[in-house]
């Protein structure tokens, strides 16, 4: 991985960035005892597919880190046959498994009534992976303003250091595709004080797709899904069949120019 901040987010160079990773001590989010070391943590904002693939890759490296899941995503269904198996192999490889909250779910709810969302949200993952979820993670976390009290059950991932925390440690994230520090001085610096590294794993590719090519292919990901779901429906057969991708090009297409679609 490149050592300039807006980073090459190829395949191969993530994996460079595991390898480096594998030579100093990390850390899940649930376990971390307050030393010095890197706390990995993965926020799963659009699919769990790809997720998979992410911690096959860490895997490899042995790179302890948490995978914080939605059960209020609009982008993947937490409870599908295929992401319960999904989700049953991270946790299989040793990986932590967490919440992703997200309380704008619950609009103008008082605190106690989304506090103990929080608690029948984690029971679901809780279910499917055989474990109690220990950690927590906001989705959008900058953009919430109230305060809330998850730490009764949970361990929180906050996007700063403070609280449990301390207030000496180093946070670093690739949201918006960007890291704002040169990643590898980041890492080096464990030694001394806390790390909390946040990565995406919908960021990375093997060509280092812009985000257009990468919500493009999360789009025929979800295509693939509808084909296999309607695959013994005749009437879909018929009129469909397989020809989904090209039905949903062909509509683009036809509706270019329009500001409206």
């Amino acid at each position: 991985m490149q050592t300039k901040r807006n980073l090459d987010f190829k395949f191969k160079n993530l994996l460079t960035l595991f390898e480096k990773l594998s030579k100093y001590k990390t850390s899940c989010v649930g376990e971390w005892d307050g030393d010095n070391c890197i706390v990995v943590r993965h926020d799963i904002d659009i699919s769990i597919r790809k997720a998979l693939h992410f911690a096959r890759m860490e895997s490899c490296h042995k790179v302890n880190s948490t995978y914080f899941i939605m059960t209020t995503a609009p982008t993947y269904n937490i409870s599908s046959k295929e992401n319960r198996s999904y989700l049953i192999e991270i946790f299989d490889m040793g990986f932590e498994i967490g919440l992703h909250f997200d309380p704008s779910v619950y609009r103008n709810a008082d605190t106690k009534y989304i506090e103990d969302r929080a608690d029948s949200e984690a029971d679901i993952i809780s279910d499917i992976v055989g474990e109690r979820v220990k950690s927590i993670s906001l989705h959008n976390a900058s953009l919430i303003t109230r305060e809330f009290e998850f730490g009764k059950r949970f361990k929180e991932a906050y996007p700063y250091f403070g609280g449990i925390w301390g207030d000496k440690g180093i946070y670093v994230s690739d949201s918006r595709m960007k890291f704002p520090k040169n990643i590898y001085d980041v890492i080096s610096k464990s030694i001394d004080c806390p790390v909390q590294l946040l990565l995406h794993p919908e960021h990375y590719s093997i060509d280092g797709d812009s985000y257009d090519r990468i919500f493009s292919k999360v789009v025929l990901d979800y295509i693939d899904d509808i084909e296999h779901t309607f695959e013994d429906n005749s009437k879909y057969d018929e009129v469909v069949g397989g020809r989904l991708k090209d039905c949903v090009r062909k509509v683009l297409n036809d509706n270019r120019g329009n500001s409206s679609t």
